[in-house]
């Protein structure tokens, strides 16, 4: 099942939660049928970064809304694709929708493909802004500070008691499930990373090796 943006986000979040599926915000892509996800906040640069990554020969998966099932496998429930424009490349998997006319002037694209197959995933890549261009690995305090405001969760804990705890045990398998996997911190300069998309680029390549020994 593949639904279009308009109806995904927080609804479509937060069904995929209840059905056990351990949910991120953020977009993923794959090479060599691994499977890389990029998280961060709102304007952190995540679609421009695949969109980037997929002219350069990766795989489309999903934008918005990563969907991790308990052997950390990641499932496509999006087809869509939101940002300013879709290069040479990436263009033959992608038609043109829509104009968004957002603050960031993005258009909405459609994926061609399908892809039905769950992708195993060993990769977390968490985006921000800083000043500098520089990848560091996250582990501890660090990583769960990373991933806690980008994962879909209860935040009410509404219910009986038995069903607080039943939250609670979501949650930290949820967390669990995203530290096992190798996490990165990947800090940009705004004004200044043109050239940093090949080094995030050898560092999934170098990973990929590092993981396929």
């Amino acid at each position: 099942m593949f639904l279009p943006k308009e109806i995904m986000g927080l609804p479509l979040g937060y069904a995929l939660f209840q059905k056990g599926f351990t949910v991120l915000h953020g977009s993923s892509i794959s090479h060599n049928s691994k499977g890389i996800i990029f998280s961060g906040l709102s304007g952190s640069g995540k679609s421009t970064v695949i969109s980037d990554l997929i002219n350069n020969g990766f795989n489309y998966l999903s934008d918005d809304l990563v969907c991790l099932d308990s052997k950390k496998n990641l499932h496509s429930y999006t087809k869509t694709l939101a940002v300013q424009s879709i290069g040479k490349f990436a263009n033959q998997y992608f038609n043109e929708i829509t104009p968004l006319h957002d603050k960031r002037k993005r258009s909405l694209y459609f994926h061609k493909k399908n892809n039905k197959i769950p992708t195993p995933t060993k990769l977390c890549y968490f985006l921000e802004w800083g000043s500098k261009n520089l990848i560091h690995e996250l582990k501890g305090v660090q990583l769960f500070e990373k991933i806690f405001p980008n994962l879909f969760r209860e935040e009410n804990f509404e219910g009986n008691q038995s069903n607080k705890e039943l939250l609670r045990h979501k949650l930290m398998k949820d967390i669990s499930i995203l530290s096992s996997l190798k996490c990165f911190l990947i800090e940009r300069n705004q004004k200044d990373n043109s050239c940093f998309l090949e080094t995030i680029e050898k560092h999934i390549y170098s990973q990929i090796q590092n993981e396929s020994k």
